[in-house]
């Protein structure tokens, strides 16, 4: 069979086979196929990713010098997130864990756990780091106290109210 078709079993066992289409072009003086079973050459794949990345990281660190909470959101909806934040220096990656606990509470909470979660093998300052997580943890907790303090309140100023105006039965 020539090499142009490509072969192979589906679940069934019955065989299958595909013509490969290829269509070339010159891009920057190198042949690139296109198509869905040709895996392009993996330098320019590379460089690609490199250029685009590096630019992309270095909007990621001036984001996260100003605290672009915007920024950082459409970070974590980001497919290649993993690979920005690996080229982030140690005190950015610091500064990002911190600016990340802005999310646990918001619907990006699932991305930025994970995101957390990588992070913390990478940061040198473990410890500056759970310190404000306790500082989010009693910050919640007294949202809870309070809640309960004016749901309290609440509850009395209407007893209160009920105890205002008595019933009269008067029989006759």
């Amino acid at each position: 069979m020539p090499d142009e078709f490509k072969k192979g079993l589906n679940a069934d066992g019955k065989e299958w086979s595909v013509k490969k289409r290829t269509l070339s072009m010159k891009m920057d003086n190198k042949e690139v196929r296109m198509n869905p079973h040709y895996k392009r050459n993996e330098e320019v794949s590379v460089l690609g990713k490199s250029v685009e990345s590096e630019g992309s990281s270095g909007l990621l660190k001036q984001a996260i010098d100003r605290g672009d909470l915007s920024y950082i959101s459409e970070f974590l909806a980001n497919k290649n997130r993993k690979e920005m934040m690996q080229r982030l220096s140690g005190s950015s990656k610091e500064a990002l864990g911190v600016l990340l606990l802005e999310f646990v509470d918001q619907p990006l909470r699932n991305e930025a756990l994970e995101m957390i979660r990588e992070m913390i093998s990478s940061i040198k300052d473990v410890g500056m780091f759970i310190k404000k997580l306790k500082g989010r943890m009693c910050d919640f907790s007294k949202l809870i106290y309070l809640k309960g303090k004016i749901d309290y309140l609440r509850f009395t100023s209407m007893a209160e109210d009920n105890k205002d105006e008595p019933e009269v039965v008067v029989s006759v």
